[in-house]
This record gives structure tokens, sequence and C-alpha cells, in this order.
């Protein structure tokens, strides 16, 4: 990937950690669809990047639950998951800008 590709993927992780960080209670709780908070969506794309490093690392066993350091944080989990991805192989630079900017784009 060329370095304007990589300069665009870090880009767009800051701008999903700014949008997540960016929400209030009451807009975490909310979402698009009945029982389908923004906070289920963004703690489902952590448990999703979760695996998907667990599973590039070929550790043995099941991959252990994302842990709740509560909305704070949930910025900065989906930050270092993005980039644990990438530096695990489990994600090309390309792929997980993608998946950065439709999380984004729902929330």
């Amino acid at each position: 990937m060329h370095s304007s590709e990589a300069e665009g993927l870090g880009v767009e992780i800051e701008r999903l950690r700014r949008r997540v960080l960016g929400l209030s209670y009451a807009q975490l709780d909310a979402g698009s669809s009945p029982g389908h908070s923004r906070r289920a969506l963004i703690r489902s794309a952590l448990s999703d990047l979760a695996g998907l490093s667990w599973q590039a690392s070929a550790l043995p066993g099941p991959c252990p639950a994302v842990p709740d350091h509560g909305d704070a944080a949930l910025g900065y989990q989906l930050t270092a998951l993005l980039q644990d991805c990438l530096a695990a192989g489990g994600d090309t630079e390309h792929a997980a800008w993608q998946r950065a900017v439709r999380l984004r784009r729902a929330l």
C-alpha cells in the first residue's frame, strides 16, 4: 500500500475514534432500529476485530472476550484492535480502511 493510502487509513481510524468518543450516553443508547444501539454495534465490531486478530495470531484456544472498560474507552479499544489486526496480519490496510469507514458511517 502506498504511503498516501496508509495515511488515509490513519486518518479514517482517527475519524472513527473521534466519532465514537463524541457520542453521548443517549446517542450510544440510540440506534437505527429498536434493540440495536450504537453501543451494541460498537461492541459487536470489537468482538469481530478481536476474533480476526486472534485468528491471525494462530494462538490456540478460543478468542478471549474484549473487556468492557466502559463507554469512554470504546473509541480507544476500536483504534487498538484495528491496528492490532493490521499488525497480526488479520487485515490488509485497505480492508481495515473499509471496515473503519463502514463502522463510522453506521454510527
